[in-house]
């Protein structure tokens, strides 16, 4: 039975974005974003949005919809995602849902538990104590009132951190606890996740190229611009992967060649904890990619034999 969406799953930098506009073409679809950043209005070249032709050739939801102060959570974007993906059904298409952000990928696939109010004041002071000690201080904080959450998120995965410390100290109860007596919703129809994988030295390569080009594509103006718009650095968008790294050459901290050899290494860094995140899922099929152009088609043809298209 054919899959009523197909799923691609990845590191940064692996191409999913090009494959999945180039396995549109197949066959009626459109592509519905899992990216955590992209969908901040105004960061275009730190997330790697899509290009206009890319968006011109094929349909593309869930980017660009929200302001960076905006508050949006995983469970904000499932609901969002899962109505895109319902009405691209009913109209007859397959939503290509696509992204490396391994959180909102299950939060749209097997959902995530209703989560409790959180109270602004606690919101703001968690955030506060974030980007004035970081997410490795938080993780430590977060291990003293609930281990059990805190052994499951990396200390470096701010995002859950926060959320979790946000539910404690709002409703005195701990996320883990919350979530074993909740029962998470999977979504309501048949889906076929496909994951693209190359080897490490190809996806390094890929990845250097990548940050050379958003610097040449003007990424440290695009920072700027956010800047002059009025958005606090202290924003957790300002504090993400490439706007942290672009921020520290802005305010003196470094060159902007030290700059680019962070942001490449920090990548590195985060392309292994997206792929440990992806292996832990067993119903992945994998795919090896290469780094020929003209291996697109080729990969093109493999997803829809695994998703029996």
């Amino acid at each position: 039975m054919n899959p009523s969406i197909i799923v691609l799953v990845g590191p940064t930098g692996v191409g999913k974005s090009k494959i999945a506009v180039s396995l549109s073409t197949f066959f009626p679809s459109e592509i519905v974003s899992a990216d955590s950043m992209q969908v901040y209005k105004y960061m275009n070249i730190g997330t790697a949005k899509p290009s206009r032709e890319e968006r011109r050739a094929v349909t593309h939801h869930m980017i660009g919809i929200i302001s960076p102060d905006q508050y949006f959570s995983a469970g904000e974007y499932a609901k969002m995602a899962r109505d895109k993906i319902n009405k691209i059904i009913n109209s007859g298409k397959t939503p290509i849902l696509v992204g490396g952000s391994g959180l909102y990928i299950r939060a749209v696939i097997d959902g995530l538990f209703s989560e409790p109010m959180v109270k602004e004041t606690v919101r703001k002071r968690v955030r506060t104590q974030l980007a004035d000690k970081g997410s490795r201080y938080m993780h430590e904080k977060l291990a003293k009132v609930d281990p059990i959450a805190a052994a499951r998120i990396h200390p470096n995965d701010w995002r859950r951190i926060i959320r979790a410390l946000e539910v404690f100290f709002s409703t005195g109860e701990t996320i883990s606890s919350l979530q074993s007596k909740a029962k998470a919703k999977s979504i309501d129809c048949r889906y076929c996740i496909i994951g693209l994988k190359t080897e490490r030295k190809n996806l390094y390569g890929k990845i250097e190229s990548r940050v050379d080009l958003m610097f040449k594509k003007g990424f440290t103006g695009e920072v700027r611009q956010l800047i002059k718009k009025g958005y606090s650095q202290d924003l957790l968008p300002m504090r993400s992967l490439g706007y942290k790294e672009v921020l520290e050459y802005i305010n003196g901290h470094c060159s902007l060649n030290e700059a680019k050899v962070l942001l490449k290494r920090n990548t590195r860094h985060f392309a292994k904890r997206q792929m440990t995140w992806f292996n832990k899922d067993s119903r992945i099929k994998w795919i090896e990619t290469s780094d020929a152009d003209e291996e697109i088609d080729s990969i093109c043809h493999k997803i829809l034999r695994l998703a029996g298209l």
